[in-house]
C-alpha cells in the first residue's frame, strides 16, 4: 500500500510536470509524458512489469485516447467536404501503409505482418496541432474540415488493420468465414453504436440536462460498456470506444459544461497515465539496441513526413490549394500519436514488435508531433494572412451578449444557449440579475450571480456578472443594455414585452429552452413578413449556422416565394460550408404560417426571425405568433430573434 501510494504521487506529480514544461519549451506535453515514464522506469520505480501498479488507469487512459479522438470529429465539417475527405483519407492512409511496408520489407527485413503494423504507426495521424491552428481563425477552412474528416478515414482503416494483423499472429486461419465474421461483427458493432447509442444518449442527457456529472457518469460508463462488448465480439475495446465517440459527437457541444469535464478528466489524468506507462516499455538493455532504435525512428519519422507531403502534394494539386495549404495539411497529418501509440502497445503486447521496434515508435511519436506542429503552424499563419486579404473579409466588433437570469431555474440551459448563439466566440457573456433595493432581494441576486459566474468559469466563458436595482425589469434590462453597449440581449419567454421590442436598441433574443439544446434533432426557422429587410439578416444566418454546428443538428428554413430572392441568395451564400440545411418554399407567407407547424416535431427547436422593429411598418400582431408556438408546442425550444432598432448599431458592425 505504502509503495503504492509513492508510486502514484510520483505519477500526479510527472503528470502536473510535463505540460508546465511544455508551455515553456512549446513542444507537445505528449513528448515529456513519454520522457517522464521513460525516466520513472528505469531510475525510479524499476518495477519488473511496467505500469504493473496502475495497469487499470493505463487501460482506460487508451480507451477514452480513441474516444476523445471520435469525440472531436466534427461530422458537420466531414459532411460538408465527405468526398474530398474520404480521397485525402484515402491517400494519407494508403501512400504510407503501402511506401512503409515495401521499405520495412526490403531494406530491414521484418516479416510481413511485422512490417504492415508498423507502416500503420504513421498511416494514420493525430491534428495535435488543431487547436493552435484554428487560433488562426481556419476551423472552417476547406483544407482544415478536409484533414479532420480524412483521420476518420485514417483511423478506422489502422483500427481495421490492427484487428487483422493480431489476428494472424494468434495463428487463426484467414479464410472466407474469418472475413464474414470480422465484417460482421463490426457492422453489428456499428450499427449498434450509430443507431441506438446516439438515440438513448439523447433522452438521458435532456433529462439529465441539470445534472452535468450525471451527465459525466453517465457518458464514460457507456464508454466502458461499448468497450467491453466490442472485446466480447472479438474485436479490440479500443473501436468500441471510438465509435462511441462518433455516436455521442454530435449530441456534446464542443463549447459545454460536459465537453469541458470529459476533456479535464481524460487529459488530466488517464490519458497522462497511458502516455507514461507507454514510455515505461522503452527498455534500450545497452546503447547498441538503442542506438538501432533511435536510427529506426529517425528513418520512420522520415518516412512518415516524406509519405504525408506526397499524399497532401498530390491531393493539393488535384483540388488546386495552394502551397502553404499543402504544407499547413501536411504538417497537420505528419503528427503521430494517438493510434500510432496504441498500435505500438498492442504490437508490443501481442508479440508481433520487439522492444527495438516499440522504441522507435516512441521516438516516433516525439520527433513527427514537434516537427509536424513546427510546420503546420508556420504555413498556417501564411495561409491565414493569405486569406485576410481577400475580399468581403471582415474583423466583427467583439462586445456583450446581456443574458437577463430571473431565476435559477433553467439558467444553466439559458447560458448555454447564449454561448452558442453568438456570431463570435470573442464576445463576452454578460449574466444580468436585478434586484429591488431590499435586503433580501439583493441577497438572492447575488447568490444566482455567484451560480452563473461558477457555471461560466467551468464553460471556459469570458464573461462579466451584471447586477441593477430596478423595481421594474424591463427598466433594468434597458438601463444595463445601455450601460454596458451590449450587441445581443437574451431574455427568458416570460419577460416578452411590447416596451422592450420597441426601445431595446440591441438583437433582441427571446428564449424558452427546454432541456439541453444539444438533445435537439432539427432546428426549424421561420422568417416573419418583412424580416427579409433585417439590416442583420447575414449574421443572423450566420448564428444560426454556429448554432446547429454547435448542436449538431439539421436546419430548415421555411420561406415564402416573396422572401426567396433576398433571404434564400442570402443562405446560400451563407450556408455554403454547412452540411445539413434545406429550404422549404411556399407560395405566400400565409400558408408558411397555415402548414409550419404541421413540420414540427417533439425533438425539434424553432427559430422565428421576427419582423423589423421600426414602428412605422412593424405589425403588433405578429409578435404574438411566437407566443402562440410556445404554448402550443410546450416540449420544443422556442426562440424569437429582433434585429436591431434601425438607428442602433448591429452587434457585429
Amino acid at each position: 500500500m505504502v509503495n503504492q501510494l509513492f508510486i502514484f504521487s510520483v505519477l500526479l506529480f510527472s503528470v502536473f510536470a510535463a505540460p508546465v514544461i511544455a508551455g515553456k519549451t512549446k513542444i507537445p506535453a505528449i513528448v515529456f509524458y513519454i520522457l517522464f515514464g521513460v525516466v520513472l522506469e528505469r531510475f525510479v520505480f524499476r518495477l519488473e512489469s511496467p505500469g504493473e501498479s496502475f495497469s487499470i488507469f493505463s487501460d482506460v487512459g487508451m480507451l477514452y485516447l480513441m474516444f476523445i479522438a471520435g469525440l472531436e470529429i466534427d461530422i458537420f465539417l466531414f459532411k460538408k467536404n465527405v468526398s474530398k475527405s474520404v480521397i485525402f483519407g484515402v491517400l494519407t492512409f494508403i501512400i504510407p501503409q503501402v511506401l512503409g511496408t515495401v521499405i520495412i520489407i526490403s531494406i530491414f527485413g521484418y516479416s510481413i505482418d511485422a512490417a504492415i503494423l508498423i507502416a500503420s504507426f504513421f498511416a494514420s495521424h493525430t491534428l495535435l496541432a488543431l487547436a493552435i491552428i484554428n487560433k488562426f481563425g481556419l476551423e472552417n477552412s476547406e483544407p482544415v474540415s478536409v484533414a479532420v474528416g480524412a483521420s476518420i478515414v485514417s483511423d478506422i482503416a489502422v483500427l481495421a488493420l490492427l484487428v487483422f494483423i493480431t489476428d494472424i499472429s494468434r495463428g487463426m486461419d484467414i479464410a472466407t468465414v474469418y472475413w464474414a465474421l470480422l465484417f460482421g461483427s463490426w457492422a453489428l458493432l456499428i450499427f449498434a453504436i450509430l443507431f441506438f447509442i446516439p438515440k438513448i444518449a439523447r433522452r438521458v442527457l435532456h433529462v439529465l440536462s441539470e445534472d452535468g456529472n450525471a451527465q459525466f457518469l453517465f457518458v464514460f460508463a457507456t464508454v466502458c460498456l461499448l468497450s467491453w462488448t466490442a472485446h466480447s465480439l472479438r474485436l479490440k475495446p479500443l473501436i468500441g470506444a471510438f465509435f462511441c465517440g462518433l455516436a455521442l459527437c454530435r449530441l456534446i457541444p464542443n463549447r459545454s459544461i460536459l465537453m469541458n469535464r470529459i476533456t479535464f478528466v481524460g487529459n488530466t489524468f488517464f490519458i497522462p497515465f497511458f502516455f507514461i506507462s507507454a514510455g515505461m516499455h522503452i527498455h534500450p538493455k545497452s546503447f547498441a539496441e538503442f542506438g538501432d532504435a533511435l536510427i529506426l525512428g529517425v528513418i520512420l519519422t522520415g518516412l512518415t513526413i516524406a509519405a504525408k507531403s506526397l499524399a497532401a502534394y498530390i491531393f493539393g494539386k488535384i483540388y488546386s490549394y495552394s502551397n502553404d495549404a499543402i504544407w499547413m495539411t501536411a504538417g497537420l497529418t505528419s503528427q503521430q500519436a494517438a493510434t500510432t501509440i496504441v498500435c505500438a502497445v498492442v504490437g508490443l503486447e501481442m508479440g508481433i514488435i520487439d522492444e527495438t521496434v516499440f522504441n522507435a515508435a516512441m521516438i516516433l511519436i516525439l520527433l513527427s508531433c514537434s516537427i509536424g506542429e513546427i510546420i503546420s503552424v508556420h504555413f498556417a499563419g501564411k495561409y491565414a494572412r493569405s486569406l485576410s486579404g481577400k475580399p468581403g473579409s471582415t474583423i466583427f466588433f467583439a462586445g456583450k451578449t446581456l443574458v437577463f437570469i430571473p431565476a435559477l431555474a433553467g439558467c444553466r440551459n439559458l447560458l448555454d444557449f447564449a454561448c452558442h448563439f453568438r456570431y463570435t466566440k470573442r464576445r463576452i457573456i454578460a449574466p444580468l440579475v436585478l434586484a429591488d433595493d431590499s435586503r433580501e432581494s439583493i441577497a438572492n441576486a447575488e447568490t444566482i450571480l455567484g451560480f452563473c459566474a461558477d457555471y461560466a468559469n467551468e464553460l471556459e466563458e469570458s464573461h462579466q456578472p451584471e447586477m441593477r436595482i430596478a423595481h421594474n425589469p424591463v427598466d433594468g434590462i434597458l438601463r444595463a443594455a445601455a450601460e454596458t453597449r451590449a450587441g445581443m440581449v437574451i431574455c427568458p419567454f416570460e419577460n416578452y414585452c411590447p416596451t422592450l421590442i420597441d426601445e431595446c436598441p440591441p438583437n433582441l433574443v427571446f428564449a424558452k429552452v427546454v432541456g439541453n439544446f444539444s438533445a435537439t434533432k432539427r432546428i426549424l426557422t421561420v422568417f416573419m413578413p418583412t424580416s427579409e429587410d433585417r439590416s442583420d439578416l447575414a449574421t443572423f444566418i450566420v448564428k444560426i449556422k454556429n448554432l446547429s454546428r454547435q448542436a449538431g443538428t439539421e436546419i430548415v428554413f421555411f420561406l415564402s416565394e416573396c422572401q426567396k430572392e433576398k433571404i434564400g441568395a442570402e443562405i446560400s451564400k451563407r450556408m455554403k460550408d454547412s452540411a445539413g440545411h434545406k429550404i422549404i418554399l411556399k407560395e405566400n407567407w400565409n400558408m408558411v404560417k397555415r402548414e409550419f407547424p404541421d413540420h414540427i416535431r417533439r425533438d425539434d427547436a424553432i427559430i422565428v426571425s421576427m419582423e423589423t422593429r421600426q414602428k412605422l411598418f412593424r405589425i403588433p400582431l405578429a409578435d404574438k405568433y411566437p407566443i402562440h408556438l410556445a404554448e402550443r408546442f410546450k416540449p420544443n425550444s422556442i426562440i424569437a430573434a429582433y434585429p436591431p432598432l434601425s438607428l442602433a448599431g448591429s452587434e457585429d458592425e
